[in-house]
């Protein structure tokens, strides 16, 4: 199963889910997936993403990252490796190419690309935050968050 361990923000209760076991993977975006259908008739929803990369002792990044996704009730963080890459589950591939679904967050354009280039998933809506912050926050410097 995983872990699995809730915790209470600002009142609001969070689910984190972390595993790599396919099953609850596959339940864990159905759960995303059929909140959206609860929520309202918007055409689009938006998932937080993002991966963390595992870095080797000589400083380079290796192919081992998680990637994590969000509704803002509950969060699954999915570690994966180089050698996992035939076992990905197709709702993991399916949730992050559907074309009403879009996913945000800092630095995600280069995520994105990352794992599409190692592990061949690809993501069709991804939207950076750090410039939309920017205007947001009259703040240049948040346009920079998220850009190496």
């Amino acid at each position: 199963m995983g872990y699995v361990k809730s915790f209470n923000l600002n009142g609001i209760y969070i689910e984190t889910t972390v595993t790599n076991e396919r099953n609850v993977i596959d339940d864990h975006i159905s759960r995303f997936e059929r909140q959206v259908n609860d929520y309202d008739n918007c055409m689009t929803k938006f998932f937080g993403f993002d991966t963390e990369w595992r870095v080797s002792s000589y400083g380079v990044a290796c192919c081992q990252c998680a990637i994590s996704l969000a509704d803002g009730r509950s969060c699954l963080i999915i570690p994966l490796s180089s050698s996992v890459t035939v076992s990905i589950p197709q709702s993991l591939v399916n949730f992050l190419s559907h074309p009403n679904y879009t996913f945000v967050g800092i630095g995600i354009k280069d995520n994105v690309t990352d794992i599409k280039n190692v592990y061949g998933i690809g993501c069709r809506n991804a939207v950076e935050l750090g410039p939309w912050a920017a205007r947001v926050y009259c703040s240049t410097r948040m346009s920079y968050y998220g850009v190496d």
